[in-house]
């Protein structure tokens, strides 16, 4: 499964400063049960936004995580750059088909 959450970044500086927090919680993270890895993608076609992809094992590996006592202190820095004008700052996505275009109709 894969878990988007949206941020958003006023300038050069504050994209920076999601990086720095992005590298610093991936560190954090390294070694959590189910978690696979996670990309920082910054959009080039809407200016100011980025999103933390994180893609896990299982839906229930995230949740164990989600509810356990560090989830919040480990992702706090990243708080102040939610993106509040979205509905929602994060979606939980399940891969429901894949495709690999380097390889002959195998996923």
């Amino acid at each position: 499964m894969k878990v988007l959450l949206w941020c958003r970044y006023e300038d050069a500086e504050e994209l920076a400063e999601i990086e720095r927090q992005f590298d610093r919680i991936g560190e954090i993270l390294h070694g959590t049960p189910g978690l696979l890895g996670s990309e920082l993608l910054v959009s080039l076609s809407a200016q100011g936004v980025c999103v933390v992809l994180s893609e896990w094992a299982s839906h229930a590996e995230f949740d164990a995580w989600e509810r356990g006592n560090d989830h919040r202190g480990q992702t706090a820095a990243m708080r102040p750059f939610h993106d509040r004008q979205r509905n929602q700052v994060f979606d939980l996505l399940l891969v429901s088909r894949a495709h690999n275009a380097t390889t002959n109709g195998e996923c």
